[in-house]
């Protein structure tokens, strides 16, 4: 896809330009995995995918989850990499973006990519202290070789540590850091929100084509071979994308605490099956659902102001149990007797409670 960036545009940016410059751009995703003995792979120029396998093995059980979202369009593209593992698990996730830029102009032209960190989340669970287990993110954004000499800006980070670490070529932390931790259940998080990046280019000389490349690779590795349950296992998870609440996850929990409408209520307890109960929900800290972020980015004359969109702060972040429970223990008979009992008072409460006109639910 092609655009036009500057020239017929130049007066709305710091200075008119005499040079015209034109974009070319295209996004490739890629991913393999492998878990228990099961594998599987695929590409494609822009889309998303997501894929969850649980094997069962006479050794143990092995689990993971994958989103890969990439999906380019004029001055912006949905981002998302989200990996878990545990048990026996491998997984690659990757996203190249190239943007080739052409001075067709008669005059150099000095450019600045405007663009942004997407937000995102590295957890780990019980953690081993001699693990050979891998969880990563590396992000790049490089100028053809020979200009700049290639790399401009780089940005890593592991969930194998604790806390989670980020590394940044600048040495700037990304906005909204928080991170969490649990003894027991054993896990420890670091969540970021979006963060604004200006990156001067090299000069583009009249007549010159420069390409620009935006690359996020995320890997996992976890080898428990007898991983007998889940919710017990080393597991970890990456993701370099927008959890919900921009950063952040609220649980059922905290949604159940604000006022409700009967039929809010209702339609909460419809969702808490007995099967939940039994199950336990899925856990942010590591298993967490994510959606895709919009990235924006403009190629802007280097002395132009800098152009983002607001940058919102963290949201809630609850972090209540490990995981998440495929197995899941039953409750005891006086357990049962006080949730009912919680049930009951709550439904006393709904019915003395005067609903707003509209009646709607408000979800986090």
């Amino acid at each position: 896809m092609r655009y036009w960036i500057l020239g017929m545009t130049g007066a709305a940016l710091a200075a008119p330009l005499s040079a015209q410059v034109t974009e070319d751009a295209s996004i490739e995703n890629s991913y393999t995995y492998t878990v228990g003995g099961i594998s599987g792979s695929g590409t494609n120029a822009g889309g998303n995918v997501a894929v969850d396998r649980s094997v069962t093995t006479a050794s143990g059980i092995s689990e993971m989850g994958l989103s890969l979202t990439g999906t380019l369009d004029e001055g912006s593209f949905f981002f998302l990499h989200n990996g878990y593992c545990v048990g026996s698990c491998t997984m690659a996730l990757s996203t190249n973006i190239t943007f080739a830029l052409t001075n067709t102009g008669s005059t150099p032209v000095d450019l600045r990519f405007d663009s942004q960190i997407t937000p995102g989340h590295l957890a780990n669970s019980f953690l081993g202290e001699d693990t050979n287990s891998t969880a990563n993110f590396a992000f790049s954004v490089s100028q053809d070789p020979g200009l700049r000499q290639g790399v401009i800006y780089t940005a890593s980070g592991t969930a194998v540590t604790v806390p989670p670490s980020v590394t940044t070529s600048d040495g700037e932390g990304f906005a909204n850091f928080i991170f969490d931790s649990n003894t027991d259940p054993n896990w420890n998080v670091l969540d970021w929100s979006a963060t604004d990046l200006m990156l001067p280019l090299a000069t583009i000389a009249p007549g010159a084509t420069t390409n620009l490349f935006y690359r996020s690779t995320l890997t996992i590795t976890t080898d428990q071979f007898d991983c007998a349950n889940p919710t017990l296992c080393e597991s970890l998870q990456v993701a370099f994308g927008d959890p919900r609440n921009a950063g952040g996850v609220v649980s059922r929990d905290t949604r159940l605490a604000d006022p409700m409408t009967l039929s809010a209520l209702a339609s909460a307890f419809n969702a808490l099956t007995l099967s939940d109960v039994l199950a336990g929900e899925q856990n942010p800290a590591v298993g967490a659902i994510f959606d895709p972020f919009r990235v924006t980015y403009r190629f802007v004359e280097i002395t132009a102001p800098p152009s983002f969109p607001p940058s919102g702060a963290l949201g809630p972040v609850e972090y209540n149990v490990n995981y998440r429970s495929p197995i899941g223990a039953v409750p005891e008979p006086a357990t049962w007797l006080m949730m009912l009992l919680g049930f009951f008072l709550l439904g006393a409460q709904m019915r003395s409670y005067r609903s707003p006109e509209d009646g709607t639910l408000q979800t986090a």
